[in-house]
């Protein structure tokens, strides 16, 4: 887990091949006499996202008593992956918890939480979004939610609009249907980075999902109200 690296190891009771992964890493052995299990062949990879490590996932002894394949470290790698984006979002989300994307409307006396509370009411209601509803039924400015919304994302707001002008090359193999159902669109270029027009600029599968559409090339994800014209 220090180390952050992946081990394969073929014994885990040759002190020799231990060291050769890591000249501190021992095997303990107390869980095999406890329980009568030997334990030989071991695979090891870190839980992390970035620079947060979670923990470890531990492979022991396949079943048909053969070492770990290159194959078996490629499937653990992408397991530890998606633990280490969940760990995180969750670990994000505790942290987050007595926070709400609308703070900044409460605290400058725009909104109360009362009105706050009804309106995310009438947004279940109404299954539509909070922001609609803030601005159709609260009288609430696109600007304010957007600086509302930039504080608790950390990130820039941009005022979207589906008649905007979006340069052609950055639409360039991507269905405009699937932009809308995932909430994101590319609206700009600037200083060598796509500028991502996002709903939710935190979700990491969307981030990925760009970065796989639009590979090669640095990103800026950014908060938007994507939300469709009704005329």
């Amino acid at each position: 887990a220090k180390s952050g690296k992946m081990a394969n190891i073929g014994n885990a009771y040759d002190y020799d091949e231990l060291k050769r992964v890591n000249h501190e890493l021992t095997f303990d052995r107390s869980w095999d006499e406890k329980t009568g299990y030997k334990t030989k062949h071991v695979l090891v990879a870190p839980i992390k996202f970035g620079q947060y490590l979670s923990g470890v996932i531990q492979l022991i002894n396949k079943v048909n008593g053969k070492n770990f394949t290159v194959e078996d470290q490629q499937s653990v790698v992408e397991i530890a992956k998606v633990l280490g984006i969940a760990f995180y979002n969750h670990r994000k989300l505790k942290q987050n918890k007595r926070r709400t994307k609308f703070d900044s409307l409460i605290s400058n006396n725009i909104i109360t939480q009362k009105d706050l509370e009804e309106a995310m009411d009438l947004a279940r209601k109404s299954k539509s979004s909070v922001e609609t509803v803030l601005m159709n039924d609260c009288n609430v400015s696109k600007e304010d939610i957007g600086k509302s919304l930039s504080i608790f994302f950390n990130t820039r707001f941009i005022t979207y609009d589906e008649k905007m002008a979006i340069p052609v090359q950055l639409l360039k193999g991507l269905k405009p249907t699937y932009l809308k159902n995932n909430l994101f669109v590319p609206v700009a270029k600037s200083d060598s980075k796509i500028v991502m027009a996002m709903e939710n600029p935190d979700y990491l599968p969307g981030q990925d999902a760009i970065k796989g559409l639009i590979p090669g090339q640095e990103f800026e994800f950014c908060i938007s109200l994507l939300i469709p014209s009704t005329t």
